[in-house]
């Protein structure tokens, strides 16, 4: 393909068919379960985490049902038939979400999903995809399989202390970087841009986290509107208590910020409460 196209049509079929192969390591692994409801394999990421099953199905992957080549190609090439008519050309860039580069008042809307406290880990998660990623796109796309497995000293998480876990990255830091990833959205945001964030949790400590951070780094949240987004019978609220629906807490860029109290002001109110207590 390379030496007959042009214009990166190799290098994006190849991209689609490397994600087929990831499909393929999701189905084909013993720890995909059967689905009696559904009568169909059901794979390994049922739940935000790798579980334990006790048996396993085996899916036939030159078949045509669920883990085979076929339907998982259908399944990988639906959001480019589904978004094919939305696409006017665009730029994809790798990069932290603390240092981005587009320059100041330059972007119409920031819309993201952001990390949930504690809830996923995300980046040990993908490990299981990236190897199998690298393995057919490393030639392709070098700048993004450079290390051996996912990067994750950066990741805007809380990792709960264990005997095997060595990571400091506790409230404080989930707090801070969450608060610097808002603020620098708020840096390339233009003055009449949107911004809508997605978060559903039901802890209130994440809750409090996630609005403190979006206030201090300059935006003002506006509305909000609970949509339901999750599926009733996906494995994780089969007999627990599970959110259904997803929030999106819409915000506008903040253009005056208030100003710090001065000593001067801040010794004046206190001579003024001093007296009013006497």
């Amino acid at each position: 393909m390379p030496a007959g196209l042009v214009g990166g049509l190799a290098e994006a079929v190849t991209t689609c068919l490397a994600c087929v192969v990831d499909r393929e390591a999701e189905h084909n692994n013993s720890l995909g379960r059967w689905n009696s409801s559904g009568e169909k394999l059901q794979h390994a990421f049922g739940r935000q985490a790798i579980g334990m099953v006790w048996d396993y199905c085996e899916p036939n992957p030159f078949g045509g049902s669920v883990g085979s080549w076929g339907s998982l190609l259908d399944c990988v090439l639906i959001p480019f038939e589904t978004a094919a008519h939305l696409a006017h050309g665009g730029h994809i860039e790798q990069t932290s979400a603390t240092a981005h580069p587009l320059p100041d008042d330059s972007a119409a809307a920031l819309i993201t999903d952001p990390p949930y406290y504690d809830s996923v880990p995300y980046a040990y998660l993908s490990d299981f995809f990236y190897v199998w990623i690298r393995r057919t796109l490393a030639d392709v796309h070098p700048a993004l399989f450079r290390e051996a497995g996912v990067p994750k000293d950066a990741e805007i998480v809380v990792d709960r202390p264990h005997k095997l876990s060595q990571s400091k990255k506790g409230i404080e830091f989930y707090e801070r970087e969450l608060m610097r990833a808002f603020a620098e959205s708020r840096r390339v945001a233009r003055p009449d841009g949107v911004g809508c964030i997605v978060f559903a949790s039901k802890s209130t400590a994440s809750w409090e986290a996630i609005l403190k951070a979006v206030i201090d780094a300059g935006w003002v949240i506006t509305s909000s509107w609970p949509i339901d987004t999750e599926m009733e019978t996906r494995v994780a609220a089969q007999g627990q208590a599970r959110l259904g629906s997803s929030v999106h807490i819409v915000c506008r860029p903040r253009e005056e910020v208030l100003p710090q109290r001065t000593q001067r002001d801040a010794e004046e109110q206190d001579n003024r409460l001093t007296s009013l207590h006497c």
